[in-house]
């Protein structure tokens, strides 16, 4: 499977932890290649992954005025979560735009993570 990834783009092997792609082994990678901006697309795990790790500066949500509800709804950061709302991540500068009938939210996270 890697080799066939491998005609179509660069494909990076990182060590592990806990089951799971070694984020700050990958950002030390990618940081030796030279890479200094990167589009992370993905679920609310990745989102909480990259955000406990402070492996993120900024961050893009998109939301639809659509209610889902349901106790075992995805949102869009999973993981842990915290305890209690002092300890909330911050979004600085932030920004909204409205695109069709969805909703853009954008903002800079505070240094205070």
């Amino acid at each position: 499977k890697r080799k066939k990834m491998a005609k179509m783009a660069d494909v990076l092997v990182v060590k592990a932890r806990q089951g799971a792609v070694d984020l700050k082994a990958l950002w030390n990678e990618l940081g030796r290649r030279q890479l200094m901006h990167l589009l992370v697309e993905g679920g609310g795990e990745i989102a909480a992954s990259l955000i406990r790790e402070r492996l993120v500066d900024e961050a893009y949500f998109f939301i639809a005025p659509k209610i889902i509800g349901g106790r075992s709804a995805t949102t869009s950061v999973e993981g842990r979560g915290i305890r209690h709302l002092k300890d909330a991540v911050l979004l600085n500068n932030m920004e909204v735009k409205k695109i069709g009938s969805d909703y853009l939210f954008y903002g800079r996270f505070s240094d205070k993570r």
